[in-house]
């Protein structure tokens, strides 16, 4: 079971709960969400929540503020893991972040690219048809 510290495991990561005979804290390996009237609220990886109940294979938790369940194998009171599955997915997170970012800034430059060159064709146009507007030469015979 996933909330169970196990002794071998206990002196080599540190645990939130060695005892699980009561509520504990755990943290949530994995993204939990929480649909509500006005959207989801998402839960990332290593948010702290505390266990109320677990049934089968499904765990009742709260953060303190909200009450949800999720699978009883997306939690865990190891705090070495915790931590673990909550950089790496900050580190992914970032990466997400730095890769939009990058993609807007190339959008935007390609759009003040596109400006730019409606522009210079508007003016070309402009002055081409002043240009048009002389009367050509007639031919000598």
């Amino acid at each position: 079971m996933a909330l169970v510290c196990p002794g071998a495991n206990a002196t080599r990561s540190r645990c939130a709960c060695p005892d699980t005979t009561h509520r504990c804290q755990a943290e949530a390996r994995g993204r939990a969400s929480l649909p509500i009237d006005s959207g989801v609220i998402g839960f990332a990886p290593g948010t702290k929540v505390t266990l109320i109940e677990q049934v089968d294979l499904v765990s009742t938790v709260t953060d303190g503020e909200y009450q949800f369940k999720v699978p009883s194998s997306q939690l865990t009171n190891d705090l070495d893991l915790a931590a673990s599955v909550a950089s790496a997915d900050y580190a992914a997170q970032a990466q997400i972040a730095e890769l939009t970012a990058k993609r807007a800034q190339e959008y935007s430059q390609q759009q003040r690219d596109a400006f730019i060159a409606s522009e210079k064709e508007k003016a070309q146009k402009k002055t081409g048809k002043k240009t048009s507007r002389r009367p050509s030469p007639t031919p000598k015979r």
